[in-house]
């Protein structure tokens, strides 16, 4: 029996899919955190541009990955149309451990419990009390309270 034939042959078989091995993407290095000056450089960008207050404009510029991108990004924010109005937005990657989903949304809420409550368990108790509605900030910054 010829070796070489067979495999020949199976090469050129149409393949399937089927237990084909997809091998994982090389790892990547994460980038350096910024410096405490390029995030108050940012910060002072966003209250500049957007009449943010201090708080709000400094955690999101420490959400930033690259704040020298931010920055730049600005300069020239986009507008996303939304019902009633239209938003400036700046596009830019974040740190995962900074931002957090809306936490007053109803899918996660059933199964949210106090982490820190020494009463962890599945009475009504034991659960997080909704959060208030958001109000606007005074001064007329663009923040939810």
């Amino acid at each position: 029996m010829d070796t070489g034939t067979e495999i020949g042959e199976h090469l050129m078989e149409p393949s399937s899919g089927a237990g084909e091995t997809v091998l994982p993407r090389p790892v990547e290095a994460l980038p350096m955190p910024a410096l405490a000056s390029a995030t108050r450089k940012l910060a002072d960008k966003l209250i500049e541009h957007f009449a943010m207050g201090d708080p709000a404009a400094l955690a999101l510029a420490q959400a930033v990955v690259d704040p020298s991108a931010a920055r730049r990004a600005a300069e020239s924010p986009e507008r996303l149309r939304v019902p009633g109005g239209v938003i400036l937005a700046i596009r830019a990657d974040v740190w995962a451990r900074h931002v957090i989903p809306d936490p007053r949304n109803p899918r996660i809420g059933p199964s949210r419990r106090h982490p820190a409550s020494n009463l962890i368990g599945t009475g009504e108790s034991t659960r997080f009390r909704p959060l208030a509605e958001p109000i606007a900030a005074s001064e007329k910054h663009p923040e939810l309270v």
